[in-house]
């Protein structure tokens, strides 16, 4: 067991945490006081990602978030797949989308034999029930 704690901001991903220092009501990341900060390059590749996505508006270099972002604020979870399962709830597609994010959060782990044959008959088999 390590002496110490890993800091949460390194075990985290940062796009999450880049969401909740904006939702305490700061608009400029770069310049939060980390206790240990993440390198700048990175934060600036989450806050892309999170324009990207809709969670983030930036005007005249502020950061405000989106209306519906507080709910990705809550889950907690990785950005991408928060806005996954939070837009399939809003199609009534929630169950597949909590499958989706299940099997992408855990893509290394998870192992699927191919089958060589009709791809077709093969998708037609598989259902989300």
């Amino acid at each position: 067991m390590p002496p110490h704690q890993e800091p949460e901001i390194r075990r985290v991903h940062l796009g999450v945490a880049v969401l909740r220092i904006l939702a305490l009501g700061t608009t400029d990341v770069q310049s939060f006081d980390f206790i240990d900060a993440p390198n700048a390059i990175a934060i600036d590749i989450a806050i892309r990602n999170l324009i990207q996505l809709g969670a983030v508006l930036m005007k005249n270099d502020v950061l405000k978030l989106t209306t519906d972002v507080l709910k990705l604020v809550v889950l907690g979870i990785e950005p991408s797949l928060g806005k996954l399962i939070l837009e399939c709830f809003e199609h009534c597609l929630g169950k597949e989308g909590l499958l989706l994010a299940a099997v992408m959060a855990n893509a290394s782990t998870i192992f699927c034999r191919v089958v060589f044959g009709d791809i077709l008959s093969i998708f037609n088999q598989i259902s989300v029930m």
